[in-house]
């Protein structure tokens, strides 16, 4: 994995690259999204100098546009004709034609009556409800003059809906009216002479309801209550049963309904709105025969009013809302914005409607608009053989450009025959980073040509190599040698979510068993036991479905060319139970397909065929029907089918010999065609690859395959795009296809064709085959691969592997690389990349001592040895030194102490630098054993300390409440009740924290705020979902009447991504919460690596210093705070830079147990590995952090030292820490066994006692150093004494010398002056003297 990392804000519009270049092929259609130009989404692109059949298509793109005097009240559709009733007191009926609306007649309304809705029943009526007083009248159009066919007694609602469903045969019409307190549900049926008579009747606070689509069978209706959704069938007595009860734990706001035929055709789908408290989020329900399944998507970033228009379908969800137009992606995670349009429409809000197949969007407001909704593409298809064009990309907000980008696209037409390499767009010189013996990732993606092969060359080959890494071999090998395998895979269900590949499975067939494996699990073998099976005519299909609220698998086996055998499966974790067997007997077929209740067959009388599985053979198609529906003879021969199972599409595609067919298979078992599509060669194979549909057939010198692809995304206009780099042949070939690949078997190799590349590209891997089976599956972008006994994995883009080998000592070491790229059809034409810097972080796992000798004057008797005495490389934990009571180690963590409690307490926390103890009912202070009583409480959960005052969350009852616990004196302790009525579902794992007097409680993956000094009854506010120990709070501002937050976090999902939120609190009341926003975490240049941990160390002139971490690796950044205008809630965090690392550390199976606590500088981490729960084993590490410097990139951030320990079924409860300053404190950790253990925190030092004969012999000890990974280093330490000081000895004996000789001298003057004297008697001498 990756581990270093380039920080980037997303801008407003960002541009990949300045050039982009392509090579089509004559009469090639490339189709590109232009995501792949650009780095953002919600923006409006042009195309100003696009050559002619070169298209740029936005999200929204206004297609017809027509004027209109009128104001609509209600529009409903039938095919390219719909009915408006208008504010004018008349129902207008429209034709479409083409994008054309003309208005073919209007028809008054008596000006008394006041409608509310019109709509096209299922039998193609006119129906309209109006009211006259306190009178109900239901009309229908006939001609131009409305019929009365129902009136009764009503108070006239808020808003009326009508909608009609089909029991088996018979129409029914649901009348929906609403006040504003509740409403009621009637349901009419139809008399011969066109009256309506009421048949069943509910009410309550209904909301809303929706109609099941899914077939005349599916009578299903789903009322919308306040916070629940029930769903309702008509019985065969015609009255309302309740069959299905689902509660929603937040306020709808609103709901709409799709089905969707060409995924997940079982269920019923849902996007609702909803709100909790300030939060507005999406969620998806699908429903299918009791069962239930729900998707939380994230919060919607727009203000919800009133007024909501919602619709989707499976690729787009549109919000209307506040004059609005809000285009989504339907997505389950990550709700993206794909674009935003203002209208503009009178006081009355417009009427919009969706045509979710063809995916086009009517306004009906001033005037009557068009719009085609579309993923952003780039559609090239000039016959030009080379040029250029720009593409303009504008952020565009209220008429406002905000920011320009533009690309350039060059353009060079090439042979069908080309098989050389070329450059895509310039790929600038980089530098990466990657941690010590693992592997770094280079994608291959700046080339076109068919199979690529690059050639590494490295400036220091002693360092490492590069490996193709696009084909990898998993861990998977099955039991024996199969003679048939198929994988399936699912991501369907919840459980399925957490799992990178979903829930796939393998179904193995020998002999006459059938072995299941579900990701590495051999759940079941089933032996079959069957006579008639015949190997070389079996077929084997995996489909699923639902039933009475459980989950299923099923497998269809083909035993012989007239029965075909299915087993049913109930899945629950690790293991597999069979719960139904069925054996079909039918005529001879030659392929089937499998659905959730039904098998579809090629019959050898050539014609399709559905057989139920109670047996009961239903003809789809043949040439009979084909020939009524044309009006002209046409005939049918399939050669074989095609249904994407995966996904349970109902869309079939039918290889017709020299035409192919797209149609759909209804509940009902008829077939609904959309098209048909001639063409000019037999095809011999038909794949569908998402919306790539790919025919194979011979060329015309019969040793060639060649291949067409067709866009069938529109399954009522299939388009030629391109054909796929064509393959020699000498036998039959075998083809297969997921949602990736298209693959070809010749003999022993498999050819991998990529469809979404161009044709120049499109031949994408060759592999060597020699089994007996292949098969495969793909999930998001990347496929698994069945062959030879093994599991394969198989990336979208071509990766190219570093693995380490000798690294050198240093922190970085450096290597130069680049690629030599041609293709294995032509490797003599070749392509030189730039080349590009690789920095191996080296991880310190190998640690060193150096020998070291110490002096010491005569007079010592000891000596102290400090960290910085010791020459050490790498992260040491602890030093130890053996057999010698002169000296004394003091590590950094130390004197290990157990203390065993009378009392259980599951919690801690520090006060004035003191560890507090805390259960339900008692707090005890550990330093000074004082005890104090509070509550009790049922229990209590979690806890803090703010302002010298201890705050705990306890349950009373069946709510939640903050109490204060203030210690008086020794005996005394004040409890006060802070916030009352807290709703919870209770985890393991919940923290609360206090911060300029804001309380803040994670639970679930979600942070809530309160307010500290408010009354105990408040509102809490939602901050945001995040992992469990990344969120932090730093304050921007703090003013008398308001303040100013950032809260940065990860995200669960997301966890490259590093989110921010401003929120402002004005007067403590109102709380004003700004946009979410993030910055990506890109690890250069492919893989992606998660944080889960954030600390903040300093903020200082709008400059943060935050920490973010996971559990092998620490990395310290920089964040600039901009503001933005004159909203403080619109401003921008910035990454700066990079501060510091620490060595990444090989801890894949370790967690942070809690928050790394900081006390004085000294950051805390405490990691975790309990997957063994008999032997779990702790870890923990202390930086100092007390200073922060900017020019330490490129020296390792080391840890001062550590401890580890290791338990047995025992767990922690809580650790408190706290330090005396910045080099001293105290650990506590409590378990749940009823003990503690406490640690010291010391300034490292050595304590030496020195013998009193160092002068004579010098005293030598072995240094030991030990770390987590049980590396070790040892070192001699020689500690001697120093010598006397020569010179000055010498200086002190001549200044003795010197003074001895002056005073002789005086002596000696003295007493020959005093004979002199006596001799000559001379007064005036004595007295000169």
């Amino acid at each position: 994995m990756i581990i270093f990392l380039h920080l980037i804000i997303i801008q407003a519009c960002q541009q990949y690259h300045n050039d982009y270049y392509i090579y089509p092929i004559q009469g090639e259609t490339i189709e590109m999204p232009l995501d792949v130009f650009f780095n953002k989404q919600d923006l409006k692109y042009d195309c100003p100098n696009c050559p002619e059949n070169v298209t740029v298509s936005n999200v929204l793109s206004l297609i017809g546009e027509n004027s209109n005097n009128y104001t609509f009240i209600s529009v409903s559709f039938l095919n390219d004709q719909f009915a408006a009733l208008t504010q004018n007191h008349t129902l207008n009926i429209y034709t479409k034609n083409i994008n054309r609306i003309e208005l073919e007649r209007i028809i008054s309304i008596n000006q008394n009556l006041n409608c509310f809705n019109v709509i096209y029943t299922l039998e193609n009526k006119i129906l309209l409800d109006c009211y006259l007083g306190q009178q109900l009248y239901l009309y229908y159009l006939e001609a131009n003059t409305l019929i009365q066919v129902y009136t009764s007694h009503s108070q006239k609602p808020q808003r009326t809906k009508i909608s009609s469903f089909a029991n088996q045969t018979k129409v029914y019409t649901v009348y929906g009216q609403f006040f504003e307190d509740q409403g009621f549900l009637t349901i009419f049926a139809e008399k011969t002479n066109n009256t309506f008579y009421n048949i069943s009747k509910i009410n309550g606070d209904i909301q809303d309801f929706l109609i099941s689509f899914r077939g005349f069978t599916k009578n299903q209706l789903f009322v919308q209550f306040s916070n629940k959704i029930q769903v309702y069938i008509l019985s065969s007595e015609e009255q309302l049963k309740k069959v299905y009860y689902a509660p929603i734990q937040y306020s709808i706001l609103s709901m709409t309904y799709f089905y969707s035929i060409d995924t997940y055709y079982q269920f019923d789908r849902f996007i609702m709105i909803t709100r909790q408290d300030e939060e507005i989020s999406f969620q998806e329900i699908l429903y299918g025969s009791f069962f239930s399944q729900k998707f939380a998507s994230k919060n919607i970033p727009i203000n919800i009013t009133q007024g909501i228009q919602l619709f989707a379908n499976s690729q787009f969800i549109i919000l209307y809302n506040n004059n609005e137009l809000t285009i989504f992606k339907n997505q389950r995670e990550n709700i993206n914005i794909l674009a935003k349009h203002r209208i503009f429409s009178n006081e009355q809000q417009p009427i919009i409607y969706f045509n979710s197949i063809h995916q086009k969007l009517y306004i009906f407001g001033k005037s009557i608009q068009i719009y085609q909704i579309s993923f952003p593409t780039l559609s090239f298809s000039s016959n030009l053989t080379q040029g250029s064009f720009i593409i303009k990309a504008h952020k565009i907000i209220n008429s406002i450009v905000l920011s320009q980008c533009i690309i350039s696209i060059h353009f060079n037409q090439i042979s069908y025959q080309d098989r050389n390499i070329y450059p895509i767009y310039n790929n600038k010189q980089s530098t990466y980073y990657n941690i010590l013996q693992s592997q770094f990732h280079y994608p291959i993606l700046d080339v076109s040509g068919p199979l690529i092969r690059p050639i590494s060359h490295l400036s220091n080959s002693s360092l490492g190599n590069f490996y193709d890494d696009t084909l990898q071999q998993t861990n998977l090998e099955l039991q024996q040698n199969y003679q048939m395998i198929k994988i399936f895979g699912i991501e369907l269900i919840q459980g399925c979510k957490s799992n990178p590949v979903g829930c796939f499975f393998i179904v193995a067939i020998q002999n006459q068993t059938i072995d299941i494996y579900e990701q590495e699990i051999k759940l079941i073998s089933l032996s079959i036991n069957l006579d008639g099976y015949s190997f070389n005519n079996s077929q084997v299909e995996i489909n699923y479905f639902t039933n009475g609220g459980l989950f299923f698998y099923q497998i269809g086996l083909s035993i012989n060319s007239t029965c075909i055998q299915i087993y049913s499966f109930l899945n629950k974790v690790t293991k597999m139970f069979i719960s139904q067997n069925i054996t079909l007997q039918i005529e001879p077929y030659k392929q089937f397909l499998l659905l959730d209740n039904a098998v579809v067959l090629i019959l050898d009388s050539n014609q399709l065929a559905i057989c139920t599985f109670d047996n009961k053979q239903i003809i789809l198609l043949n040439s009979t029907i084909l020939t009524k529906l044309f009006g002209t003879k046409i005939l049918l021969n399939p050669i074989n089918i095609f249904m994407n199972q995966q996904y349970q599409s109902k869309i079939l595609y039918i290889n017709n010999n020299n035409s192919f067919l797209i149609g759909s298979i209804t509940d009902e078992y008829t077939f609904v065609l959309f098209s048909l599509k001639e063409v000019n060669m037999q095809i011999i194979n038909l794949q569908v690859i998402k919306n790539f549909l790919i025919l194979s057939y011979n060329c015309e010198d019969q040793y060639t395959l060649c291949f067409q692809v067709w866009n069938v995304k529109d399954y009522y206009y299939p388009k030629f795009l391109k054909n796929l780099t064509s393959i020699q042949i000498r036998n039959q070939c075998q083809f297969y296809s997921d949602n990736l690949f298209f693959y070809v078997q010749t003999e022993n190799i498999i050819n991998v064709y990529n469809p979404e590349q161009s044709e120049h590209s499109s031949l994408y891997k060759q592999i060597t085959f020699n089994g007996q089976y292949f098969s495969s599956l793909a999930y998001e972008n990347i496929a698994f691969l069945s062959f030879n006994q093994s599991l394969f994995s198989l990336t979208k883009i071509l990766i190219q592997s570093f693995l380490d080998q000798n690294i050198q000592s240093e922190y970085f070491s450096d290597l130069v690389f680049n690629f030599t790229i041609s293709s294995e059809l032509n490797p003599s034409y070749k392509l030189n990349q730039t080349n590009n810097s690789l920095i191996i972080i080296n991880n310190y796992i190998d640690i060193n001592l150096e020998d070291k000798s110490l002096s010491v004057d005569h007079n010592q008797s000891s000596l102290q040895i400090y960290r910085e005495d010791i020459s050490t490389q790498g992260q040491i934990e602890y030093f130890q030194v053996e057999n010698n009571n002169n000296i004394f180690v003091n590590n950094f963590i130390d004197n290990y102490n157990l203390t065993v409690y009378l009392e259980k307490y599951n919690l801690s926390t520090t006060l004035k630098n003191q560890f507090v103890l805390l259960n339900n009912q008692n707090l005890f202070i550990y330093n000074s054993n004082l005890s104090y009583s509070f509550g009790p409480y049922n229990i209590c959960i979690a806890t803090t300390t703010y302002q010298d005052i201890i705050y705990v969350l306890c349950q009373k009852e069946d709510f939640y409440q903050v109490i204060s616990l203030n210690i008086l004196n020794d005996t005394n302790l004040e409890q006060t009740q802070v916030i009352d009525f807290i709703k919870l579902n209770y985890s393991n794992y919940i923290w609360m924290k206090i911060q300029d007097d804001l309380l803040y409680i994670w639970n679930r993956n979600k942070t809530k705020m309160y307010h500290l000094n408010q009354n105990y009854y408040q509102n809490e506010t939602e901050i945001c979902e995040c992992t469990q120990l990344s969120f932090q709070a730093i304050t921007l501002q703090k003013q008398i009447d308001q303040q100013v937050i950032v809260y940065f976090y990860f995200k669960v999902y997301t966890q490259n991504q590093l989110s921010y939120k401003i929120i402002k609190i004005i007067k403590n009341q109102k709380i004003l919460l700004g946009e979410e926003k993030n910055i990506n975490i890109n690890l250069q240049p492919f893989q992606i690596v998660e944080f889960d941990t954030i600390i903040v160390l300093d903020f200082k002139y709008k400059e943060i210093f935050l920490m973010i971490s996971n559990s092998g690796f620490n990395c310290i950044i920089s964040i600039l705070w901009i503001l933005e205008g004159l909203d403080i809630l619109q401003s921008n965090m910035v990454f700066q830079d990079i501060i510091q690392t620490s060595p990444p550390q090989p801890r894949k199976q370790f967690n942070l147990t809690t928050q790394p606590q900081n006390s004085s500088g000294l950051l805390l981490f405490l990691y975790s590995n309990t997957i063994n729960s008999t032997n779990q084993s702790y870890l923990i590490t202390l930086y100092n952090m007390s200073v922060l410097e900017n020019d330490k990139k490129y020296t390792p951030l080391l840890y001062e030292g550590g401890y580890n320990f290791t338990l047995n079924s025992v767990n922690i409860s809580s650790t408190s820490f706290y330090t005396y300053n910045k080099q001293q404190g105290e650990i506590l950790i409590l378990f749940d066994n009823y003990t503690a253990m406490h640690l010291d925190v010391n300034l490292f030092s050595i304590q030496v006692n020195l013998p009193q004969d160092l002068k004579k012999q010098n005293l030598t000890f072995l240094l030991k150093a030990f770390n987590y990974y049980n590396q070790s280093a040892e070192a001699t330490i020689i500690i001697y004494q120093k010598q006397e000081n020569i010179s000055k000895g010498s200086f002190y004996a001549l200044a003795s010398l010197i003074l001895i000789v002056i005073l002789t001298a005086i002596l000696v003057y003295y007493d020959k002056t005093r004979n002199y004297k006596e001799d000559q008697d001379l007064d005036y001498l004595e007295m000169e003297l």
